[in-house]
């Protein structure tokens, strides 16, 4: 078993974050769990030396593997929507809007331990199967979400402790 994410603070009140390369900073809601991720097209199965990174909110409420609006994709990933091939999947409804899941690749950062935003160099490959979900600029969400079936399909284990606000992601294969 190897650990990914390993004691990721999660705070009762509202932080600030800033995303490399973009202009602003992004409000963390309270209790939000923030980890960070790199998203490439399908056919690179290799991170480039200096991979972009941006926050999502750790979720296992939302039921799908991956979600962002294009706007996150483009400023975030430097990516755009038709670069990336439709999932051999159904259409989903998504915020009352009929969405094609497309194929992509999708990397976990390893935390420095107790560290929200301090990462290591070897971010960890996850399994999306059924793609991710771009959605329209004006929908949501406000920060990407990486969801259960991210999880699921990656075989992880997701520790939370309400006790210490900390926490820690193992890959159990």
């Amino acid at each position: 078993m190897a650990t990914i994410v390993e004691n990721l603070p999660f705070r009762p009140y509202e932080t600030k974050i800033r995303i490399p390369g973009a202009e602003a900073e992004e409000t963390v809601l309270h209790r939000q769990i923030i980890v960070w991720v790199t998203f490439t097209k399908p056919d690179q199965l290799e991170l480039p030396l200096a991979p972009l990174r941006f926050p999502a909110v750790l979720d296992p409420v939302f039921n799908e593997s991956f979600l962002l609006t294009r706007r996150q994709l483009r400023a975030w990933a430097r990516m755009e929507e038709k670069d990336l091939p439709a999932a051999d999947v159904p259409n989903l409804r998504v915020y009352d809007r009929i969405v094609s899941p497309r194929c992509a690749n999708l990397w976990l950062h390893r935390n420095e331990p107790y560290e929200r935003d301090d990462l290591f160099d070897d971010p960890y490959p996850l399994e999306i199967d059924a793609g991710v979900i771009i959605s329209p600029d004006e929908q949501r969400p406000r920060l990407p979400l990486l969801g259960l079936r991210a999880i699921e399909s990656s075989s992880l284990r997701v520790t939370i402790d309400g006790a210490t606000q900390l926490v820690s992601i193992d890959s159990v294969e």
